[in-house]
């Protein structure tokens, strides 16, 4: 059973096809839905509903021409399309593959008029007829634009309004569960949003995305937004979440939008060019008809075969686009086919055809934007309630205007656009300031968005004051859509100076809505632009300031550099304490000092005294929240200066006093769960972060908030070995659009885990974008170790030892900044690539690593990490054996198991010890495919196929024509292992005994077997092959066992 809602429309239509079809009132549920116009109850003539399929609706008595296009009722029967048939079968592949491979968003692009609308009616269609045995339910919404602006959440409201028609109130509240609350930001009918709305946003967000699940559970769910070209910026954000968060759930998401609207600084070109990059994401471009099937449509729209001249010159001039076909049909139909060629003097034609009085109907409605209420529209219009209907009446009919419940919809968006551009700007003036005085008059005729139209339609008047005022209600007015509000405000900036007495009529000071503004851009994830009005205040601020509030405004500063991973934000919160007065009130103080602390310890700093002064502060204050956050502060603190045992004390006291708010608790969990993943507690950290993804889940932050934890529990299940769920957990929370810092650390365990399951590209292409951790200067020690260790051990898989030990360098030239628990990881790829890059340690650098390793911080994790680091500086059997022994005893990541093997089998190996090595090389061949090491199978693999020996692992041992080195020689193979070593021509010859010239024709010969360009090229594939490229070793030629 297809659960397809129907839309508004005007008249009842008791065959429509719905989720209650043929129950007694079934279509009135129907009709009680939505908010966009769909279709008509008012006539219309046929060739209106040809035109672009953007009607929803046919009028009674409509002739074939009309239907040609596919504009029929949604539900209803729908004719034949002309063409179409590759993206039909597109769409309806989509609808296959969500219910096996889980959620898929499309973006259907085309230019105006080129019936993106009518592919869309057509797969509805089938989805409720054919293709009913799919038991999908189909919900749309419509982008409404505002101006520049479209209303917030429009399409998201008119969904789901959609989805409760069809379900009821009761059933959609019970799906959203504790994120329900959230859904009074675009449905106050169904719940009242709370006062508080901090989190009110996040909730509305996690609230969709449960709704979207639980209405998949008996069948796919299809989501169709149209005109995506006008969402707002909040809408965008939710459909990026969705595409994020919607990942098993078998929900297509259909999205259309004009690709010749988008010029190059729309703001929906940098949503799709995101969006567009991730996984199940696709692009579905609707073309011009071909020559063939402007014929076929042409013959539907005139009732008879047109000529070959009069095809070739449509499908000339309308370059293919339905709509400039069915325009250009219309003008044949009146035996006029020389029309202008632009669609703008097409359009223009229809409208002028209206008789004088309802074009100027038509143009004041246009004035509201694509729809309008009636009430709204009678209240501005000069015409008597029979007037307004007569021409009314008329632009319906001529199918310039639509009809639904209460309103009127423009037949295209592209008439409302040319109807408003062709008043008189005295005309266009007076218009909106008509509608804004309405309004203002009767704001109940626009209940939720009254002050968002009143303050576009003063600004659109050019009355600064009115557009000021308005500006700043709607700002002021507590919505959730904290992009708009933002909007709101930085218009009223934008006019202060055009406002006589700005200052009173705002009742604040220029200052103060700089810093309203600022935390509004905060609210909505602009780090960016909160910086930047933080700044504009801070130049403002003169000597007469209070104190406090220039302190606090360079606090926020500090912060918002810190979460921009910028330099001075140290500076910026030092500035702040520098400034703030001795008799500030506690509580600044407290705040202040906190931000300090942890910029301080995060970029490699000692700030335990300054922790310390703020939880001493705290505790007076008798404030558990303040206690809390200065604990978990000081915790921090500690834990990175090696006190790792009182800094987890203070930690589980700060979660101790944190109350059930979510701020405070989350916080909690996210330093507590980091801070036993840095003392090597690898469990408990797993559980304490999975933890607090609970508690994100249980205040409907799953999917925000939530994401921020995902890192932490994803870190320490590498560490234990779960490599898949660690990368569910990475993947799910990058589609989340994580800040900047969480981004880093995620992308940075995405590129780790790419790195050991030998996806080495995808490694490179990853780190490609963090080169300034590197090789910049050092403002994230944490994220920067995470770059250096990677980028070092890629090197190495890719035989270029000298790139590693420079990445290597990197930490060790900035030893005291980074956290003590970062320091054996490092010491090891130190070792590691010291060893390959510096033979005999003639630049001493073996040497530095061992006078490191002699004085690192006696912490935990040196237990788990000092056999393996012991054994890279000794390299030799013993020290392998016993490092393989104690790292398999000990709490030490898992993947240093199969690595010691690999290494010590490398020296069995070479000692002719054929069966331990065997043994030995068996077993770190199983656990390395336990783990999806392929970093490390490959080699283990490749070394025992050298040797001989037979390993009972679970992947057979590749056959040497199998191998990509197969048809080298021996004395090919031989330069090859040089080259990979990172050997000159003059140095391989030397060490051949053959000549320069010698060399370089085997080096060219090689290149040319293996199919590469380069040396370097070469030597990867060396490496991914399991060749041992270490020079000095000895060339190991073995029977089979």
């Amino acid at each position: 059973m297809v659960r397809h809602v129907p839309p508004r429309i005007g008249a009842v239509n008791p065959d429509a096809s719905g989720p209650r079809a043929g129950a007694s009132g079934g279509d009135a549920r129907g009709r009680a839905l939505g908010g966009d116009a769909r279709g008509g109850a008012l006539g219309g003539d046929a060739r209106g509903r040809a035109l672009g399929g953007d009607a929803r609706g046919g009028a009674p008595g409509g002739d074939a021409r009309g239907r040609a296009l596919g504009g029929g009722a949604r539900g209803g029967l729908l004719p034949g399309l002309v063409g179409r048939v590759q993206e039909l079968a597109s769409l309806r592949a989509l609808v296959d593959s969500v219910l096996v491979d889980g959620s898929a968003f499309v973006l259907v692009g085309g230019d105006a008029g080129s019936g993106k609308t009518t592919v869309i009616d057509a797969f509805v269609h089938e989805l409720t007829t054919t293709a009913g045995d799919r038991q999908a339910q189909v919900i749309r919404g419509q982008c409404v634009p505002l101006g520049g602006e479209g209303l917030p959440y429009a399409p998201i409201a008119g969904a789901l309004r959609e989805l409760v028609a069809a379900h009821g109130s009761a059933q959609v509240l019970d799906w959203a569960g504790a994120s329900s609350a959230g859904l009074g930001v675009v449905l106050p009918e169904l719940i009242s949003p709370p006062q508080e709305s901090s989190t009110l946003r996040l909730q509305l967000f996690e609230a969709v995305v449960r709704l979207c699940e639980s209405a998949t559970e008996t069948g796919p769910l299809v989501i169709v937004i149209e005109d995506l070209h006008w969402a707002d910026e909040s809408t965008r954000h939710l459909l990026r979440f969705l595409v994020g968060a919607l990942t098993d759930a078998p929900v297509l998401l259909v999205a259309t939008y004009r690709t010749d609207e988008l010029d190059r600084r729309h703001p929906v070109r940098p949503f799709l060019a995101e969006v567009g990059r991730l996984a199940g994401v696709s692009r579905l471009e609707i073309a011009g008809l071909s020559r063939e099937e402007v014929a076929e449509l042409l013959t539907q729209l005139l009732g008879h075969a047109p000529s070959s001249v009069a095809v070739d010159l449509v499908h000339r001039r309308s370059e293919g686009l339905p709509y400039f076909v069915a325009e250009l049909a219309n003008s044949a139909s009146r035996g006029c086919i020389n029309m202008p060629d632009s669609l703008r003097d097409a359009l223009n034609v229809r409208i002028d055809r209206l008789s004088d009085r309802a074009q100027e109907t038509v143009r004041v409605a246009a004035v509201a934007g694509h729809r309008v209420d009636h009430a709204l529209l009678e209240q501005v219009s000069d015409r008597s309630p029979a007037e307004l209907d007569a021409d009314l009446r008329e632009a319906v009919d001529a199918a310039i205007l639509t009809t639904d419940d209460d309103g009127y919809g423009f037949r295209h968006a592209l008439l409302q656009e040319v109807a408003h551009e062709d008043m008189l700007p005295g005309q266009h003036t007076r218009l909106h300031a008509r509608f804004a005085a309405v309004l203002e008059a009767q704001p109940e005729l626009a209940p939720r968005t009254a002050s968002v139209e009143i303050a576009h339609h003063w600004s659109a008047a050019h009355d600064a004051a009115r557009a000021f005022r308005w500006s700043l209600a709607a700002a002021r007015a507590g919505t959730v859509a904290h992009v708009e509000t933002l909007k709101q405000y930085e218009r009223a900036l934008e006019l202060w100076d055009r406002v006589p007495d700005a200052e009173s009529v705002a009742e604040c000071t220029h200052l103060q809505l700089l810093d309203t503004a600022a935390k509004a851009a905060s609210d909505a994830g602009e780090i960016e632009r909160s910086l930047a009005l933080t700044k504009q205040a801070i130049a403002e601020t003169t000597e007469d300031t209070p104190p406090t509030d220039v302190a606090r405004r360079w606090s926020e500063k500090g912060q918002r550099l810190a979460a921009l991973m910028r330099a001075g934000a140290i500076e910026a919160l030092q500035t702040a304490m520098t400034i703030l007065p001795a008799d500030a009130e506690p509580q600044v103080r407290v705040g202040i000092l906190n931000r300090l602390a942890i910029a301080s310890s995060l970029a490699g700093e000692d700030a335990i005294e300054t922790a310390r002064e703020a939880v001493d502060l705290a505790v007076g204050l008798d404030d558990p929240i303040a206690e809390s956050h200065a604990r978990n502060t000081y915790g921090v603190c500690l834990v990175a200066r090696g006190q790792e045992e009182e800094g987890l004390a203070e930690l589980a006291r700060a979660g101790e006093l944190a109350p059930r708010e979510a701020g405070v608790l989350l916080r909690y969990y996210i330093n507590y769960s980091d801070a036993l993943c840095l003392t090597a507690r690898y469990r408990e950290a797993a559980e304490q972060a999975l933890a607090g993804s609970e508690v994100a889940a249980e205040r409907g932050l799953e999917r925000s908030v939530g994401a921020m934890l995902a890192g932490n529990a994803a870190e320490p299940l590498i560490a234990l070995g779960d490599w898949d769920g660690a990368a569910r957990l990475v993947d799910r929370a990058l589609d989340l659009d994580p800040p900047a810092h969480h981004y880093a650390h995620l992308r940075l365990l995405q590129a780790w885990l790419k790195l050991w399951t030998g996806r080495l590209s995808e490694a490179e292409e990853i780190l490609s974008d963090f080169r300034g951790l590197i090789t910049g200067p050092l403002i994230a020690p944490q994220y920067a170790y995470q770059a250096i260790c990677t980028d070092a051990m890629l090197a190495l898989a890719t035989g270029d030892p000298e790139r590693a030990w420079t990445s290597a360098a990197a930490f060790l030239d900035h030893w005291e900044q980074h956290h003590p628990a970062h320091h054996y990881p490092a010491l090891w790829v130190a070792a590691r690539s010291a060893r390959m890059s510096d033979r005999g340690d003639a630049r001493g650098r073996l040497e530095r690593v061992r006078r490191l390793f002699d004085t690192a911080e006696p912490i935990r994790n040196r237990s788990n990490w000092a056999p393996v680091i012991t054994a890279e500086l000794v390299d030799d059997v013993s020290a392998w054996r016993t490092a393989l022994e104690r790292v398999t005893r000990v709490e030490a990541p898992t993947y240093l198991r199969p690595y010691a093997g690999l290494r010590l089998g490398q020296h069995l190996v070479a000692m002719r010890e054929r069966e331990e090595a065997r043994m030995v090389l068996e077993a770190a061949a199983e656990q390395a495919e336990d783990l999806g090491a392929t970093l490390l199978v490959d080699p283990i693999l490749a070394l025992a196929h050298r040797a001989g020996l037979a390993l009972g692992t679970s992947r057979p041992l590749g056959q040497p024509a199998a191998s990509p080195l197969a048809g080298l020689t021996a004395r090919e193979t031989e330069v090859l292992r040089l080259v990979a070593a990172g050997r000159t021509n003059g140095e391989i010859g030397a060490e051949l005994f053959i000549s320069t010239k010698t060399a370089s024709v085997h080096v060219s010969n090689i290149l040319a077997k293996l199919g590469v360009a380069t040396r370097g090229e070469a030597g990867a594939l060396a490496h991914r092959a399991g060749l041992d490229t270490d020079a000095d070793a000895q060339v190991i030629t073995l029977r089979p066992a």
